[in-house]
């Protein structure tokens, strides 16, 4: 049985290590293996540790037979011109989590706590190159509205797509 709870910063290592195996997996026809083979499984612990303590941000960790093995990130637009839009800057299941419906138990458990925090409209940045992750945005229920941005990584220029949907 899964349990979700919103994360503490005794869980910034954890949150960390679920995007650090996850990335490793979801872009390895993206990314060079060089570059994958690179990430630390501690890159993200300033990040969430900075977000963590200063509340920008929630974050959501479910847990299957006591493993964290999912998380969710979302808050409050960074992007001034959506100001009243919440976003979600990240979702990672640990691959061999992978379809077992985890990312849309912790979608609708964002999508609730975002409503009691009175946002109505949602956004996400999903990279073009990510069709697993896209589909997934597609079933929940989003949609591209047409905006993108050019992200430089691992030398190359990629692009991200904006999804958006209303809650």
């Amino acid at each position: 049985m899964a349990t979700i709870r919103i994360a503490t910063i005794d869980d910034v290592q954890t949150i960390s290590l679920i995007h650090a195996l996850s990335w490793k997996e979801a872009y390895k026809n993206t990314f060079s293996q060089e570059f994958l083979s690179s990430i630390q499984n501690d890159r993200w612990v300033p990040f969430f540790t900075e977000h963590i303590q200063n509340q920008r941000f929630e974050t959501a960790l479910l847990f299957k037979d006591g493993k964290a093995t999912a998380c969710i990130t979302y808050g409050k637009s960074r992007d001034e011109s959506l100001e009243d839009f919440a976003e979600i800057i990240s979702l990672y299941v640990l691959p061999e989590y992978w379809s077992q419906k985890q990312g849309y138990e912790l979608m609708r458990f964002c999508m609730q706590r975002l409503k009691e925090q009175e946002f109505y409209q949602i956004y996400l940045w999903v990279l073009k190159e990510n069709k697993r992750a896209i589909q997934f945005y597609k079933k929940v229920g989003f949609a591209n509205d047409g905006a993108t941005i050019e992200v430089a990584m691992d030398d190359q220029i990629l692009t991200d797509i904006r999804y958006r949907m209303l809650l």
